[in-house]
């Protein structure tokens, strides 16, 4: 995570101040250390473990992605008085004997609270007949992922244009470029920023989250999933993880699990606009009841007065 000499020296000098601050509540986010820990810095988390309350949002599987040491894993394992996860994979990477401080909490995006969804979905309608447009939201990390079913979006376009005169276009909203050249699907790299994310969401009728199937994967807290049901967008994604949490198959997405079903999927949904349009109402929906920003708030403020007291 902090993958950069400057940063690391940052930090460290960030965590030597919080050794002679009065009692206070500390939220670490994933981890505290770049994977190895030294002598000196395990003397220092000990330190702000004694004088600090210590809130641990456990975020993806960073043991098996050796973003964390196994000391310090087991440091915020045991001397948290809180720990946060988003899944029950996560939850049960942790010791047993401390899951009666875990509390699943689920990820959210403040942004989907504050757009007009009837006026987005009206603007998308306007489009629905001449182009459908997808967006992929990721890292340089997960663009495996896309890669794995772009022939299956270009089958999926050749078929649209054919058949039904439409185009369909993708939109690669990432830090990294995808170099690629296709006969059928229009590609639109965009490089990410949080107000361009939120402008290109916006103008999405489809979000794709394809992954593979294993430990990493598992361990996600499908946030641009839930990005896409907050902006009212009905989601293809791969059915791993907690995806099956934000997604449910042919209710506000679909979930798949053989990689021929991308292309059925992407026709049913780019050419039956009543169908879309009740996909996109029922995302929307399952964000608010399920994800939306205030309730989360409201948990995350009940865990810090908690351990406040």
């Amino acid at each position: 995570m902090f993958a950069y000499p400057l940063v690391q020296i940052k930090l460290f000098f960030v965590l030597l101040s919080r050794l002679f601050d009065q009692k206070s509540t500390l939220f670490i986010q994933r981890e505290i250390f770049p994977r190895k820990v030294g002598s000196i810095r395990k003397a220092i988390l000990n330190r702000l473990f004694s004088k600090h309350n210590v809130i641990w949002d456990f975020d993806d599987n960073i043991v098996d992605m050796n973003e964390i040491s196994s000391f310090e894993f087991e440091a915020l394992s045991k001397n948290s008085s809180a720990i946060i996860v988003c899944n029950n994979f996560l939850r049960n990477l942790i010791d047993k004997e401390f899951h009666q401080k875990v509390s699943l909490i689920p990820t959210s995006d403040t942004a989907c609270s504050v757009f007009d969804f009837e006026m987005t979905k009206n603007a998308r309608v306007s489009d629905y007949e001449k182009i459908i447009k997808l967006s992929w939201l990721g890292t340089f990390n997960n663009l495996k992922f896309l890669k794995n079913i772009l022939p299956d979006l270009e089958n999926s376009a050749e078929i649209l244009k054919r058949d039904f005169n439409k185009e369909l276009q993708l939109k690669i909203i990432s830090d990294i470029e995808l170099d690629i050249k296709c006969r059928h699907i229009i590609i639109l790299n965009i490089k990410w920023t949080r107000e361009g994310s939120i402008k290109e969401l916006l103008d999405t009728h489809i979000g794709l989250m394809p992954l593979d199937n294993n430990k990493l994967t598992e361990g996600k807290c499908a946030f641009k999933a839930v990005q896409y049901i907050g902006f009212g967008i009905p989601v293809i994604a791969s059915n791993i993880g907690f995806n099956k949490e934000v997604i449910v198959d042919n209710l506000n997405g679909y979930l798949i699990s053989e990689n021929e079903a991308w292309i059925e999927k992407i026709i049913s949904l780019s050419t039956n606009k009543e169908l879309w349009l009740e996909f996109s109402k029922n995302s929307r929906k399952r964000w608010i009841e399920n994800f939306n920003t205030n309730d989360i708030l409201s948990k995350l403020k009940n865990h810090f007065g908690q351990n406040n007291k």
